[in-house]
């Protein structure tokens, strides 16, 4: 009775609506409202979020185990953890996507974007605003496209192999004619690429990226170059590359001192204080961008091969200095 009684309440709701229909100016549910430019430069202030952790194991950055590496890669069902910290490429390709049903970063790249990136590029040309913020908003809108599709390939598909690049199937490159209600459909890697390197070439071509962004969330010109040095990187084509890592570095080429990063910290158990480095996030004057991922662990050297004066050895005295209370990283 109690699911007639809401659909027949339904029914009267919409009976009602339809009928003072002529008397409201309210636009259909689902209907994006931002139609002028400073509207639209509001999706560009997001706080970007990428959990890393398993980048940073695939590179040998960080390690999270409780148990010895040996134990975990010779598991006999393999499990996302083996698959990474063994390069298990057999693996990658036939264990992982079951393992990974729901995977924090491919959602966040593709939510960037649908979000962000494909609505600016759908609908700034008829937003209300002059033609210069048109366009630089047009350019940022393709560097973030083609920054979050770079990212979420790296993780889910094979690397780039220019002699089977054309046959490897990779993911959907989704663009602002993209329809909703139709599934995507994954491109070869080759295709997927070369549209990551057409947006940014776009980019370029409308030449209307400031060269220091309002801040570091922001992209800027600099970053336009730096990524597209990374994808021709990953495409093989390193002279394209280096040309593009000269052309950000022609704009900024800051290196930041971390001696001068530093902050009073006080144990948690004995209370002493220590100096340790903190890197502001937004704040360090080296970065093109700052996609903001938090750890909780630092990844410690042989401390015996760092040179004397190495902030190592000069700010952090004890292996459990900056973390005391918590067990070793």
């Amino acid at each position: 009775m109690k699911i007639k009684y809401i659909a027949a309440g339904m029914i009267v709701s919409a009976i009602a609506m339809s009928s003072c229909s002529d008397f409201t100016e309210i636009d259909a549910k689902g209907k994006n409202l931002l139609n002028r430019t400073q509207d639209l430069e509001l999706l560009l202030n997001a706080d970007y979020s990428l959990r890393a952790t398993t980048m940073q194991e695939v590179c040998g950055d960080l390690i999270y185990a409780y148990s010895p590496l040996s134990t975990i890669l010779k598991v006999p069902v393999k499990t996302t953890n083996s698959i990474i910290m063994g390069w298990d490429e057999a693996g990658h390709d036939e264990n992982l996507p079951e393992l990974t049903a729901s995977d924090e970063w491919y959602s966040g790249c593709y939510e960037y974007i649908g979000r962000i990136a494909n609505p600016i590029l759908s609908m700034v040309d008829a937003a209300d605003g002059d033609g210069a913020t048109k366009a630089a908003l047009k350019a940022e809108a393709y560097v973030v496209r083609a920054y979050f599709h770079f990212l979420a390939v790296q993780k889910f598909a094979p690397a780039y192999n220019p002699a089977t690049a054309s046959h490897t199937v990779a993911l959907s490159y989704v663009k602002e004619d993209q329809d909703i209600k139709s599934p995507t459909e994954p491109v070869t890697l080759d295709v997927f690429y070369d549209n990551i390197i057409a947006d940014l070439d776009a980019a370029d071509e409308l030449d209307a990226l400031p060269e220091s962004a309002v801040n570091q969330l922001r992209f800027s010109k600099p970053c336009l170059y730096a990524i597209r040095a990374l994808v021709h990187m990953s495409m093989q084509r390193y002279d394209l590359a280096a040309q593009d890592a000269r052309r950000a570095l022609d704009i900024k080429s800051t290196v930041a001192d971390y001696n001068s990063m530093l902050t009073t910290c006080y144990g948690g158990i004995t209370g002493a204080p220590y100096q340790a480095i903190l890197r502001k996030k937004l704040e360090c004057p080296e970065d093109y961008f700052a996609d903001y991922n938090i750890e909780f662990y630092n990844t410690w050297l042989n401390v015996g091969q760092l040179e004397p004066g190495h902030l190592i050895h000069d700010r952090f005295n004890t292996l459990n200095a900056s973390y005391e209370g918590l067990m070793d990283p």
